[in-house]
């Protein structure tokens, strides 16, 4: 999806971290990621509980515990919710390396 797609608990939160980050993204000051929040070494890789996988170049994600909630966010490819229970994320370096791993199973 789109940014413009996005429920607005989560544009509220990009809205807030850019704030506070001070980011401006051509005169639409705090609205929106710009290319420079995006690291083209880190990717990240969604393991779901029927044995899918999906994997994301250039990306990052944000928890929400409360809806119970991941938002993957690319460069390129737009932006992903998917519910939280039952995933495994990977952040994975450009050399292949697990560098974090969030693990949402229960088994």
């Amino acid at each position: 999806m789109k940014h413009d797609d996005l429920p607005k608990r989560w544009t509220d939160r990009i809205h807030n971290y850019l704030s506070e980050k001070g980011s401006d993204y051509y005169g639409k000051k705090y609205k929106r990621f710009s290319v420079y929040d995006f690291s083209d070494n880190l990717n990240l890789k969604i393991s779901f509980e029927d044995g899918s996988k999906a994997f994301f170049n250039d990306a990052f994600y944000w928890i929400d515990e409360e809806y119970k909630e991941v938002a993957v966010f690319t460069e390129h490819c737009g932006y992903h919710i998917f519910n939280l229970p039952e995933i495994l994320l990977e952040t994975i370096d450009c050399e292949g390396n697990i560098i974090k791993t969030d693990d949402y199973r229960t088994e």
